[in-house]
């Protein structure tokens, strides 16, 4: 699974992170195992953001 990092600005949660790059919130909080308490988040924190996964129809 791909990676992209983000800083972590002011009033950004895990959860409206999760939402706004389409991303399970588990898969968000997996990813940044480093961080002890994802509802407090300090800003400016480099968190990893999984891509999300890309499903094609089949044909």
């Amino acid at each position: 699974m791909s990676m992209n990092v983000y800083y972590v600005q002011p009033g950004d949660t895990f959860y409206e992170l999760a939402n706004r790059f389409n991303i399970p919130l588990e898969a968000l909080i997996t990813a940044n195992d480093h961080i002890d308490d994802p509802d407090r988040v300090a800003v400016g924190t480099k968190i990893c953001v999984p891509s999300p996964m890309v499903t094609r129809n089949p044909e």
